[in-house]
């Protein structure tokens, strides 16, 4: 389960400069309403907030308080769900305005923000609209605990993001002792207050939309998956924090403008860290940061990683590539313009590495390296792959024997020319089948098209999956609905994948076979393919009769199994 992470601010939320919302300009009329602008990145469309005072004469000069609409029926901020939001706000001299840090709604406007932020990055980046959540829209939780229980996660099962408020001291079991360190008056208590445990766990919504139903097993073979998912999560946070421009000007001025030593950018949950005890978290070389992208990790052979270990290979990729990036913008643009454009040159590179990769909870550390060569050749045809052959080298993603052999496979890939289905035209995709089939070899396997996506690029990446064999009456058993709640029912009940890329001209641009991949997956005594269980065949996680969760061990549908 996705772990929290942050960085709480030490001084009042200005929300023209620090720290999540780089421009703010209210504009008060006559009736007294407030319209909010902000602008959550560089380069994202501005975001409108209306809201309306309750007092047009206000209670004292320079005070305006509000109240905010729901977040679905504002215009221009599709895709959040939550509850109206007041909100006292002093409007100071300079024509900044500070929300008041004592107010219990200010969780609720910073992680509505900091959400909306994550969610423009990935589309802008991915070039697509992103249907996450529950019927497009996010449910965003707050919930309380004591202090040795603060979490924060996404649900893939119920497709929401929770984050906890912690009121009280923990108090372990085994022995009475209190938690000493608990301070109720620290506002990063209520993780929803950071920012960038909001951003952490927005990235994995995002990735469980992109590939739905990955990210709900956890077998062995699906520990890569898992790590790669911290990872981008991670970056994700990262990103959020570049498009705050005060948070990046302390970065640089903190590390002397040299982004490869310590700084806050590359410090994930700076000072929440030092709230948990467990040897994961707290390292003292960190300044008690959650995870660094500063490091030196790589893939070892044999080695199982907890997956936010081996998150940090693939943060630590990213970082990597990002200082390179950096120092190239940086011969021609200021310290902080070449830190903006980087960290969109890396968000776009390694978002769209998802695009060029496996759809089931397969997905290697390899299959993840060959995705951001396959993703710089679509996006940049290829301008920096010398970075990136030396990025996934490092980081032993990828050997250099496996970069060429990569890139050759994407040189016959191109020589192959296919009719291009039309945005969600799965009729169109049908009839492709017969020409992947006889391209790709894919022999007489069942394969239904189960999503076709054409990205603001013009590359269409088309989903086939092939139904479990006994499909139809799984379909009605209650314990799969009640643990694996409102998820895609063609992803779930498959028992393999396969998936293609093609550019505006047909060309291929990436073909992904996974099909059988979770052909012993067992739901009731029976596999994948239709046979009866064997020996060692692992069974699909499922609720009992009465019970309410279950924690997802093994693989379902075309995960991978162990």
């Amino acid at each position: 389960m996705p772990d929290p992470i942050g960085k709480p601010s030490a001084r009042p939320t200005t929300l023209n400069a620090d720290p999540f919302v780089r421009d703010f300009e209210p504009d008060i009329g006559e009736n007294g309403e407030v319209s909010v602008l902000t602008t959550t990145a560089p380069g994202v469309t501005p975001t409108g907030i209306s809201a309306n005072t309750d007092d047009p004469n206000h209670a004292r000069p320079g005070r305006v308080r509000f109240q905010q609409d729901a977040f679905e029926k504002l215009p221009g901020l599709k895709g959040l769900l939550g509850q109206s939001v007041r909100v006292d706000m002093e409007l100071r001299s300079d024509g900044s305005l500070v929300l008041d840090r004592g107010s219990p709604y200010l969780a609720a406007t910073t992680t509505f923000v900091a959400a909306a932020s994550a969610k423009a990055i990935a589309e802008r980046n991915l070039g697509v609209t992103l249907p996450w959540g529950q019927d497009g829209l996010m449910p965003l939780s707050n919930y309380e605990v004591d202090s040795w229980d603060l979490n924060a996660y996404y649900a893939p099962n119920e497709r929401q993001i929770k984050l906890a408020n912690a009121v009280r001291p923990g108090v372990r079991f085994f022995d009475g002792e209190v938690d000493a360190k608990f301070d109720p008056k620290n506002t990063a208590y209520n993780l929803a207050n950071v920012p960038e445990v909001v951003a952490h766990e927005c990235g994995h919504a995002l990735l469980d939309t992109l590939k739905p139903g990955t990210l709900l097993g956890y077998s062995d073979k699906q520990q890569a998956l898992h790590s790669i998912d911290e990872g981008l999560a991670d970056g994700m946070a990262f990103f959020v924090d570049l498009g705050r421009a005060e948070v990046v000007q302390r970065a640089l001025e903190a590390c002397n403008y040299d982004l490869t030593k310590n700084n806050p950018l590359a410090s994930i949950g700076d000072s929440i860290g030092g709230m948990f005890d467990s040897d994961l978290y707290a390292k003292p070389d960190l300044n008690k940061a959650l995870r660094t992208l500063r490091n030196d990790m790589r893939v070892e052979p044999g080695v199982k990683y907890e997956c936010h270990k081996g998150g940090q290979i693939i943060s630590g990729a990213l970082y990597d590539f990002f200082l390179e990036r950096a120092g190239s913008y940086g011969k021609t643009l200021k310290p902080k313009e070449a830190a903006f454009a980087a960290g969109e040159a890396t968000a776009a590179v390694f978002q769209n590495a998802l695009k060029f990769t496996p759809d089931d909870g397969g997905m290697s550390f390899q299959d993840f390296g060959r995705g951001l060569l396959y993703a710089d050749l679509a996006l940049n045809k290829g301008r920096n792959l010398d970075a990136l052959r030396k990025v996934v080298v490092d980081r032993n993603l990828l050997s250099d024997t496996e970069v060429d052999a990569a890139l050759a496979q994407h040189a016959g890939w191109q020589q192959t020319t296919l009719p291009v289905p039309g945005d969600k035209d799965l009729a169109a995709a049908e009839q492709l089948l017969p020409k992947l089939r006889e391209s790709f070899q894919l022999g007489d396997a069942t394969l239904i098209p189960g999503r076709c996506e054409k990205d603001a690029r013009g590359f269409t990446r088309v989903v086939y999956f092939q139904p479990r064999a006994n499909k139809a009456a799984e379909a009605t058993n209650a314990g799969i609905e009640r643990t694996y709640g409102r998820i895609a029912r063609d992803s779930l009940l498959s028992q393999g994948s396969f998936s293609v890329v093609l550019d505006r001209q047909g060309r291929v641009a990436g073909a992904f076979n996974h099909i059988g991949s979770g052909a012993s997956v067992c739901i009731d005594g029976i596999r994948g393919d239709g046979q009866p269980k064997r020996e060692g065949d692992p069974d699909a996680m499922i609720t009992p009769s009465g019970a309410k969760s279950v924690f997802h061990q093994d693989s379902f549908n075309h995960l991978v199994p162990r």
